[in-house]
């Protein structure tokens, strides 16, 4: 038996160990074929430099997710900005398709509701506050103001449209100024 063991022993050397191999492996901790060689080279890495990785990974992390954060104010922004141009441009061109002597007596009818002691003539000038668009009811805001450039003639108008919103608690705005002709009878 002795020498079957011996042979075995020979006949496996310093391999490793299969599943159905003849060599088996020593059943002692510090011999067994599963262990590390113990080498300076051959280490790991400690809790402490664990540690540290993870620090320096949350670090970057939060910088990542600050950037996210801004890119979306930055978005809010630029889109509230462009939304209260495009309100703008909306009013502009309904002034510019409607403005007629009608239109501008509805608006100083308008006008004198909203403030009893403006003027009622449409040769003066007209102010328009808080007014809202169907569109954007509970965002946007606007105040308009009409000027008449000559006051015998009232064929042009110096509009000055003010677009307002709410952002962060504060009020925002946009100022768009114009000159609008009047539409002639015909």
């Amino acid at each position: 038996m002795q020498s079957r063991e011996r042979g075995r022993r020979e006949a496996c050397g310093a391999a490793p160990w299969r599943p159905g191999s003849p060599c088996r492996p020593s059943r002692h901790p510090s011999h067994s074929a599963f262990s590390i060689p113990h080498s300076p080279f051959n280490r790991g890495f400690t809790l402490i430099e664990c540690l540290a990785a993870l620090i320096i990974l949350a670090i970057g992390l939060v910088g990542v997710f600050s950037l996210f954060v801004a890119g979306v104010a930055t978005h809010k922004k630029g889109i509230d900005q462009t939304t209260a141009g495009t309100l703008g441009q909306k009013v502009i061109a309904d002034l510019q398709a409607n403005l007629d002597d009608d239109y501008l007596k509805r608006l100083g009818d308008l006008a004198a509701r909203n403030n009893p002691t403006a003027p009622r003539s449409p040769k003066r000038r007209i102010e328009l506050k808080d007014l809202t668009d169907p569109d954007f009811p509970d965002l946007y805001k606007y105040d308009l103001v009409l000027t008449p450039l000559e006051s015998q003639r009232r064929e042009a108008y110096a509009v000055v449209l003010r677009v307002k919103w709410k952002e962060g608690g504060e009020e925002q705005g946009a100022v768009f100024e114009t000159v609008v002709l009047r539409k002639l009878e015909r």
